[in-house]
């Protein structure tokens, strides 16, 4: 049932209002006999604001990924249901947002959600809605029509290591285990585990990479050996990419290491990376422009690289561990997530999500409103459909009739 029933002609597909609302009414009050006016009661449905922060965008982003945790400091979990289907994300105009749960527990107080902002702004604060209590409600999530076009492979690497995109790449556990991470559930690696990661999408046929971004929240135990997040490899065992921490010089330093024979070669970018320590990682590499840059946290490095390889498409991608015919280089300590694209992220909206991923700091929510007990709305429609969740039906006289009388000419329970 719809929630805050207001003058005006809201389209309402979030909160569940059908029909053309015209205003509120009350008993007696002079409408046309050709509408009908409908008594409804509104139950306890809740709403909080939230406010992606336009300081902190550095130019417009369309159709953004804007995460939106939950925990007991800023959300009260006893108004949502067990499995927080009630809970959904609506835009100034009450339209429903396309958003994916990613994690839910209510037991633990703690929700993440992944909600695709059509248009976030850098000159004004972009404010939508998270509607929730309404104990009927079917689950409105939708994963897949979360993240765009440009997304070949997300994986959250809690307890599903499905792939949220719908392209297939999803991951085949070997050995890693659930654990708590910087937003819900992260898996960890002991230094001989890896997943296994489909490639329905990521290569193209003629082996390249070739423009792409990749994000990953890593956490390393400690920095004793090289320790590889992400890597692709070609037909004959042929190391196309392996996007690894390195540990062999005087720091413990991050490169995007390219070997795309024939004539590949490694690029280094000499930024150290904390230990114990949860830490966003992005490397954007562009073939175009035979340039590369990558950012630890909020730090940004540049490099210029070569990239000759028109080798064949890639048959093996690991998370955590080098596939080199035999597996090597693997990763100690937890992964949150990773992201694969099949384009260059900007710098702007690379820095929008360490905001939003890793300081916390791109939104706020608001406080509750909205709930409390029972009413009961009048109002006039035209929709005959609405005659279905009425509670009471108002049939008024002639509006000429009742703007001299007032009456109304009954009422059917």
């Amino acid at each position: 049932m719809a929630r805050g029933l207001v003058k005006g002609i809201p389209s309402g597909t979030g909160k569940g209002i059908t029909g053309a609302i015209q205003k509120d009414l009350v008993y007696g009050e002079s409408i046309s006999s050709k509408m009908l006016a409908i008594a409804k009661t509104e139950i306890g449905i809740y709403e909080r604001s939230i406010t992606i922060d336009s300081s902190k965008i550095g130019t417009v982003l369309t159709n953004y990924p804007s995460r939106v945790e939950l925990t007991s400091s800023n959300f009260d979990f006893s108004k949502v249901r067990e499995d927080g289907n009630d809970i959904r994300f609506l835009d100034g105009l009450d339209n429903l947002i396309p958003f994916e749960k990613t994690y839910f527990n209510k037991s633990e107080q703690s929700a993440v959600f992944d909600v695709k902002i059509a248009t976030v702004s850098s000159s004004l604060n972009t404010v939508f809605s998270m509607v929730y209590g309404d104990d009927s409600s079917n689950d409105k999530s939708n994963k897949t029509e979360t993240w765009n076009d440009d997304y070949e492979a997300v994986l959250h690497l809690g307890e599903s290591l499905e792939d949220s995109t719908g392209n297939g790449n999803n991951g085949t556990n070997v050995g890693t285990t659930v654990v708590e991470g910087i937003s819900g559930k992260a898996r960890n690696f002991n230094g001989s585990s890896r997943i296994n990661l489909n490639d329905s999408t990521l290569t193209d046929n003629t082996g390249g990479i070739h423009n792409t971004t990749i994000q990953a929240i890593v956490n390393q135990d400690d920095s004793n050996l090289d320790q590889s997040i992400l890597t692709y490899r070609g037909q004959s065992e042929n190391l196309q990419m392996n996007y690894f921490i390195t540990n062999s010089g005087v720091n413990n330093n991050y490169p995007f290491y390219d070997t795309f024979p024939p004539s590949g070669g490694a690029i280094l970018f000499n930024q150290t990376v904390p230990i114990n320590t949860f830490n966003l990682i992005q490397a954007s590499i562009s073939q175009n422009s035979n340039f590369a840059k990558l950012d630890i946290n909020k730090l940004t490095s540049d490099s210029v690289y070569s990239e000759t390889y028109t080798g064949s498409k890639a048959t093996s991608l690991n998370i955590g561990a080098l596939s080199s015919p035999s597996f090597s280089n693997f990763f100690r300590g937890k992964i949150q997530e990773v992201r694969i694209l099949k384009n260059n992220l900007s710098d702007d909206w690379r820095l929008a999500d360490y905001y939003n991923l890793l300081e916390k700091s791109l939104i706020s929510i608001g406080p509750e409103t909205g709930g409390g007990s029972e009413t009961t709305k009048i109002f006039a429609t035209t929709d005959i459909s609405e005659l279905q969740n009425a509670t009471e039906l108002v049939v008024t006289e002639d509006s000429r009739i009742a703007e001299e009388t007032g009456s109304v000419l009954s009422i059917l329970r």
